[in-house]
């Protein structure tokens, strides 16, 4: 593999990386505010990995529908810009952005966050992730080398969804 495909990769990982963190952030925040605006306890949050799978599939399949129906020009943008690196297919890039989500939700001490406020929440949770996600971008590398032979997102059907729980 030559020098600039792996310099590629490597940004492919660091940019998908920096997207799952991204997503995972966001889904932590409304996660938040909708617990303080219940009035709920926050061990909710605490719990937060047992639900999550949930959300996710149900964000990447809206992600999923859009880059199909190219009707969100900020999801266009990203993976745009995420297939630029490496020619990965956006389907291909949906599956890499679940995996590294779930990981980082995985990995993060719930018990060690600060709840005390949605700021000091939000900063420990950044803490965790800016970590989380410099780690996985080595690990990450090594399966993003493949040739991608993923779907081509134009021939997909908006009806029927990518991800499911199994």
């Amino acid at each position: 593999m030559s020098i600039a495909t792996n310099n590629n990769i490597s940004k492919l990982a660091e940019e998908l990386s920096n997207y799952a963190k991204s997503i995972v952030l966001g889904q932590l925040s409304g996660a938040f505010k909708h617990t303080a605006q219940q009035k709920n306890d926050v061990n909710i949050l605490k719990n937060f990995k047992l639900v999550y799978p949930l959300f996710l599939m149900n964000y990447l399949n809206i992600v999923y529908v859009s880059l199909i129906k190219k009707d969100n020009q900020t999801v266009a943008d990203q993976f745009t810009k995420l297939k630029s690196y490496h020619n990965h297919s956006e389907v291909c890039l949906i599956h890499f952005t679940r995996m590294l989500c779930s990981e980082f939700v995985n990995a993060m001490l719930f018990d060690t966050l600060d709840y005390v406020n949605y700021d000091t929440f939000m900063m420990s949770c950044t803490l965790q992730l800016n970590i989380l996600a410099i780690e996985s971008v080595k690990l990450l590398e090594g399966s993003l080398s493949h040739e991608c032979k993923g779907m081509d997102i134009s021939t997909c059907d908006l009806n029927e969804r990518l991800l499911y729980l199994k």
